[in-house]
């Protein structure tokens, strides 16, 4: 993603293996943070949710094109829907603040993102 503008190229550098080494230290290291937030159990349900809306866009976005059997991504959409509905209840009544976290980290992945892009320095798209 970094490759492609999408994050600061500081997250570009990959090691002798070819891993992106900053990025995952810093994939692992907001995965430590909610786990001490809140508990394993929290953490999981919230990348699960994270994965579902994930998966609820893409079959979206596969029935609004007409890619493959529309039928398929349109109930796939749909199901996404309502099991991330029931995710988040499930994450409101059981975790308040785990779920309070999630979404404060939606809304600076959104919102502070295109701030952190602008004052950052990225390489252009090749």
């Amino acid at each position: 993603m970094a490759g492609a503008s999408e994050l600061p190229s500081l997250f570009e550098h990959e090691n002798q293996s070819g891993i992106p080494d900053r990025a995952v230290i810093t994939l692992g290291s907001m995965a430590i943070a909610l786990a001490l937030i809140g508990s394993m159990k929290t953490l999981v349900e919230a990348a699960s949710l994270v994965f579902l809306f994930t998966f609820t866009v893409v079959c979206g976005l596969a029935y609004r094109a007409k890619a493959g059997r529309r039928l398929i991504t349109g109930l796939s959409a749909v199901a996404g829907v309502a099991a991330s509905i029931m995710l988040v209840i499930r994450l409101i009544e059981v975790n308040p603040f785990s779920f309070v976290m999630l979404t404060l980290l939606v809304l600076v992945a959104i919102f502070g993102r295109p701030i952190v892009l602008r004052h950052v320095k990225t390489r252009p798209l090749q």
